[in-house]
């Protein structure tokens, strides 16, 4: 008797036994809730941020927190403070977040509002 093994075919290949099959693959999700209020104030608060500037420093600081993976709930800029909420990102610790927003928005409101004599 002589025993043969079947052909197999080359163009198509066999799952592994070992594999699931694609709908019982589980994919990992991740959730991350790090919400932080911040509240910046000028120096020795001092009221340096007019009424008609308020909106533009509000966007300029959405934009940032927005650039840096974060997300920006809430934000509010009173004449010698400013208030904003944000969802973190993982990457960034509340340290560097705080420290990007800070250095960003303080040229921002030193060389394009011409703040300095004020």
């Amino acid at each position: 008797m002589i025993v043969t093994k079947k052909s197999t075919n080359l163009s198509r290949k066999d799952p592994s036994p070992n594999k699931k099959p694609y709908y019982l693959i589980q994919m990992k999700i991740e959730y991350n809730n790090l919400y932080t209020h911040f509240i910046f104030s000028t120096l020795h608060r001092i009221p340096v941020i007019p009424e008609r500037n308020r909106e533009r420093i509000e966007k300029y600081i959405t934009g940032i927190v927005n650039h840096n993976d974060s997300h920006l709930y809430s934000i509010f800029a009173n004449p010698e403070h400013v208030h904003f909420l944000i969802s973190r990102s993982p990457k960034l610790s509340e340290e560097g977040i705080a420290t990007i927003v800070a250095e960003s928005s303080q040229r921002f409101i030193n060389d394009a509002l011409s703040f300095k004599n004020q």
